[in-house]
């Protein structure tokens, strides 16, 4: 389903360190689903008949954007990692990397005081207390607030369970 995508995609298990052995759950159906194993994931269910599980290791979301030489700002970050996402941000370098907005998934106490410390605000929560948005405040005044009015509350996800391309086709004119 990236294959439309124009940008690198880094198949890696995120985590706090590089190289953290972790168990990692591959669901049997529904392989998006699939995750790290922890004791702490706020929504992590058993894991299923006919699902495996297997040792992988983790690398740094810091590792991962000096490789590919991320700028130090970002317009937008999806934080959605089934319970991973203190996880991963514990280590996240806010003080190399400023991200002006983002959603993150069923974020933890510990997560949003984070986020807090760090200059990001919570903006609105979406899909019924699933995701949360985020800005940080240095661009709270470049953005339209009546965005906000958007009832996503209610907004249906579709699934592409067909692997269909579901990003708009591009079409360049030469006028």
């Amino acid at each position: 389903g990236l294959a439309y995508r124009q940008c690198q995609v880094v198949a890696a298990v995120i985590g706090n360190q590089t190289l953290q052995p972790v168990q990692f759950h591959f669901p049997k159906d529904k392989a998006p689903q699939g995750g790290i194993l922890m004791e702490t994931h706020n929504d992590k269910q058993p894991v299923k008949k006919g699902a495996t599980t297997q040792r992988r290791y983790t690398v740094r979301l810091l590792d991962i954007f000096q490789r590919f030489q991320v700028p130090s700002i970002i317009d937008y970050l999806s934080l959605d990692v089934e319970g991973a996402e203190e996880f991963i941000m514990s280590s996240f370098p806010f003080d190399q990397y400023q991200i002006r907005t983002m959603t993150v998934e069923r974020p933890t106490d510990a997560l949003k005081e984070r986020l807090t410390q760090h200059g990001y605000i919570p903006l609105k929560t979406i899909k019924a207390n699933v995701e949360t948005l985020w800005i940080h405040t240095s661009f709270q005044d470049e953005l339209d607030m009546d965005a906000l009015l958007i009832d996503s509350a209610n907004y249906k996800y579709r699934e592409n369970t067909d692997q269909e391309r579901i990003a708009p086709e591009t079409t360049i004119s030469s006028s």
